[in-house]
């Protein structure tokens, strides 16, 4: 991407993102910029005008006062009316920032909570979220350049070169049009390794903040394994790879700087050769030998001005490149587009179909392997097999967190997309496997299943899960934080939350995923006696190492490399040769060894206790 396409991408994304009010307030702060720019360059003319009434033969006139007042009243405005409008612009350009900072923040997190899983899944949150600081901060540069530094300097420029013209010396106008231009050459030949520079300050940047994130959110697994020396050492290594990455920017702007010191010395110098003959020649006033090197100083400060304007900009857009690649990327489609109407969503136990699928999250690793299973409405099946089977990729599916490569997921008989994602996700509730709480309260986290459920709703959902009494013991009961993740609370009980929240969603289809493996037996049979009154009614997938979880199902199927080969109710699965009554077999062995274990050593400590 080219510097004027991006530049052009970020002002567009700038004005896509503003509101009215802040367009209003963008373009008063430019208005006050043009006004104090003109001001600024005609304070000088009014200086000349003095300095001309002071030198010129017979000034103790009677018009001479006058005149020196009136030069010297203008003179003395226009710094005053420049002074003022400075003070008032940051009180428009402020305010603007700020309401664009909220804007932009607003826009980029419903865009990424939009985009499809697989996007998160190669991401770090800590980088996405320097991504989001690295645009704000881009954009408060180009917001700042474009009003007060492009604009003013602009603005500047056009008033010198106008009143130079009309002092009879051409070639003070060529000297500064040239001088310029030799500037702008400069900016030019520099951007392109600025831009690299920045470039890779910026990469080096995002790697060190999603190094901090992802070892500040793992914490307990680095103290675990005294990971902190290698971690330390990761670090180390990316702050040294950015220190390297400033350095080379500094040094490719320090290289800028001194070609246009250059440019500067050589241009104060012609131009006071230039206007020393014009007063020698008699063709400049001495008020216009002040004045024009009074413009070789004032025109140095907005062209140096548009020079690091360039500079600064074009890091600025290398700050807000990923961003912008983010928000080009496509969100999720509520539906198929190329359907002319979405279905509304069963209201009652749908029948779910999984038809001919084929899917793997990365080429070449096949998850699910022309898969055919159909759920009848109301049916409680469990889902089981070794790990890497599948099992956990038929609730994504069914979610439309992913798409098959090949088949079609049916619910009733109607294609998902044909389905509004969002009133899918309603009447399909998940305990995931892996289960993930935000920080914040125990309520809070329960009552994400469903927006406006009420404080006994959330009591009831939590009776459901067996947590009820649990929370009640807490000092601060349902308004006790989890932590992040939700580490302040057992694998168990992090469980019985999930739980809760799938209960309080009154879905009408279940995907129970591992839901009871943390718990012990004794609550395990509570919580899946009270699951089972709490979906009746509802279509229920519950997948499971455990079989004796899913023992009491209408139906049992067994996956194998993301086939299945076998299925039925848990009697007849047990009795017939295959994978499950392997499985089965196991886990009774193993049942029975750690029975023995544990008698072995309650006899051995009572023996010695005697």
């Amino acid at each position: 991407m080219t510097t004027p396409s991006a530049l052009r991408a970020a002002v567009a994304m700038l004005i896509t993102t503003a509101e009215t009010g802040l367009r209003g307030r963008l373009l008063a702060a430019s208005l006050l910029v043009v006004a104090g720019a003109a001001v600024t360059a005609l304070a000088p003319v009014a200086l000349k005008g003095l300095i001309d009434v002071l030198t010129v033969p017979g000034a103790a006139g009677s018009a001479a006062p006058g005149l020196i007042a009136w030069w010297g009243g203008g003179y003395l405005l226009a710094l005053g009316a420049t002074r003022l409008l400075n003070e008032l612009r940051p009180l428009l350009i402020g305010a603007a920032e700020q309401r664009l900072q909220a804007a932009l923040t607003r826009r980029f997190f419903e865009h990424l909570l939009a985009l499809p899983l697989a996007f998160h899944t190669q991401r770090s949150p800590s980088e996405l979220s320097h991504s989001l600081q690295q645009a704000i901060a881009g954009c408060q540069l180009i917001v700042t350049h474009l009003t007060n530094s492009l604009l003013a300097s602009a603005v500047e420029l056009i008033v010198v070169i106008t009143v130079l013209s009309h002092l009879g010396h051409p070639a003070l106008v060529l000297l500064f049009v040239l001088t310029t231009l030799a500037y702008l050459a400069v900016y030019r030949n520099a951007l392109a390794a600025l831009s690299a520079s920045s470039r890779e300050v910026t990469r080096a940047t995002r790697s060190v903040y999603a190094h901090l994130g992802d070892s500040l959110l793992n914490i307990e697994a680095i103290r675990c394994f005294t990971a902190e020396r290698s971690s330390r050492r990761t670090l180390q290594a990316m702050s040294q790879d950015l220190q390297t990455q400033w350095a080379r920017l500094r040094s490719r702007r320090a290289g800028m700087a001194a070609a246009i010191g250059a440019i500067y010395l050589a241009c104060i110098a012609a131009c006071l050769t230039l206007a020393a003959q014009g007063v020698m020649q008699g063709t400049l006033s001495i008020g216009a030998f002040v004045l024009t090197n009074v413009y070789i100083l004032q025109m140095v400060r907005p062209v140096e001005t548009l020079g690091a304007a360039a500079r600064d900009v074009s890091h600025a857009l290398e700050m807000l490149r990923p961003a912008l690649d983010i928000l080009r990327r496509p969100v999720e489609p509520e539906f198929d587009e190329q359907l002319p109407t979405t279905q509304p969503v069963p209201s009652t136990a749908p029948s779910v179909t999984f038809r001919h699928v084929r899917f793997s999250y990365e080429p070449g690793r096949p998850v699910l392997q022309d898969l055919d299973l159909h759920i009848p409405p109301g049916a409680h099946i469990g889902v089981v097999g070794i790990s890497g089977a599948g099992k956990s990729s038929l609730g994504r599916l069914l979610l439309r967190l992913y798409e098959p490569q090949v088949g079609r997921v049916l619910l009733d008989g109607t294609a998902l997309s044909r389905y509004d994602r969002q009133a899918l996700r309603r009447q399909i509730a998940v305990v995931p496997q892996d289960i993930v709480l935000l920080h914040g309260s125990i309520a809070a986290n329960i009552g994400l299943g469903r927006e406006g459920a009420t404080q006994a709703d959330i009591e009831s959902a939590a009776q459901l899960a067996c947590l009820h009494a649990f929370i009640q013991s807490l000092p601060d009961g349902y308004e006790t934080l989890v932590g992040e993740r939700g580490l302040k609370l057992s694998g168990g009980e992090r469980q019985r939350v999930a739980i809760a929240r799938a209960v309080l969603q009154r879905p009408r289809v279940f995907v129970f995923d591992e839901s009871t493996s943390m718990l012990d037996s004794s609550t395990e049979a509570d919580v899946l006696r009270k699951l089972r009154t709490a979906s009746a009614g509802c279509t229920s997938i519950t997948i499971a190492h455990r079989l004796s979880t899913v023992a009491a199902l209408d139906e049992i199927v067994v996956l194998q490399d993301g086939r299945i080969v076998q299925r039925g109710r848990h009697s007849a699965l047990r009795r017939c040769e295959g994978p499950y009554a392997r499985l089965w077999r196991q886990q009774v062995h193993t049942a029975e060894s750690a029975e023995s274990a544990d008698a072995f050593t309650g006899s051995g400590q009572g023996h010695s206790a005697v």
